[in-house]
């Protein structure tokens, strides 16, 4: 019996080694998850109607996924030291998520898909690709890049308001675009040694686009009905492209 019961604690042990899975379904109150050395995926998701999740992956060798899906409050997702892809996710309706990443080498992705308020997004020391999306009628996001060697994305669909898009330090290409109907984003690049892509589709009011220290080539492109425009390039030793 001893023997067995030794056999069940070893096998759940590499279970939750390999993969470690933490769901909020709906209506949950104060979540701290807290996850320490796994070497396989990690995953921690809010579907509905939780308020004050704490979520934390250190020295993650896998992948993570974090996801919030809709009617969610004051949510903290936190990876550390990810050698595999990490992938922030906030459906509808979610207030006041702070998502972060550091030090990872593989590929980032945090996405606001609608109605969503208040998110913060930080990318530190990425060597892969960074991509953060806001689909549409998100208001007040941050998204923020540091030490990427990667290529980095940072794209509004449309309806977005209050966006704020840092990229420093970024070693491949970065591009910000904002498709349609987006109001008062500021798009930055710093020390960027690849090329630097700003793109304002349609209809865009008060876009700031500046981009400063690049050795590659920048290009600012405003399609049409846009307003209030502010493109700036400064030291870019490649060439400068201003439609």
């Amino acid at each position: 019996m001893g023997v067995c019961e030794s056999s069940n604690k070893q096998a759940a042990t590499a279970q939750q080694t390999l993969a470690n899975t933490t769901p909020q379904t709906s209506s949950n109150t104060g979540i701290i998850d807290t996850v320490k050395n796994a070497f396989g995926s990690n995953t921690t998701t809010q579907q509905q109607n939780n308020t004050g999740i704490i979520d934390t992956v250190k020295n993650a060798f896998g992948s993570n996924t974090t996801t919030q899906q809709q009617n969610n409050t004051g949510i903290i997702d936190t990876v550390k030291n990810a050698f595999g892809s990490n992938t922030n996710t906030q459906q509808q309706n979610n207030t006041g998520i702070i998502d972060t990443v550091k030090n990872a080498f593989g590929s980032n992705t945090n996405t606001q898909q609608q109605n969503n308020t208040g998110i913060i997004d930080t990318v530190k020391n990425a060597f892969g690709s960074n991509t953060n999306t806001q689909q549409q009628n998100n208001t007040g996001i941050i998204d923020t890049v540091k030490n990427a060697f990667g290529s980095n994305t940072t794209t509004q669909q449309q309806n977005n308001t209050g966006i704020i898009d840092t990229v420093k330090n970024a070693f491949g290409s970065n591009t910000t675009t904002q498709q349609q109907n987006n109001t008062g984003i500021i798009d930055t690049v710093k020390n960027a040694f690849g090329s630097n892509t700003t793109t304002q589709q349609q209809n865009n009011t008060g876009i700031i686009d500046t981009v400063k220290n690049a050795f590659g080539s920048n290009t600012t492109t405003q399609q049409q009905n846009n307003t209030g425009i502010i493109d700036t390039v400064k030291n870019a030793f490649g060439s400068n492209t201003t439609n």
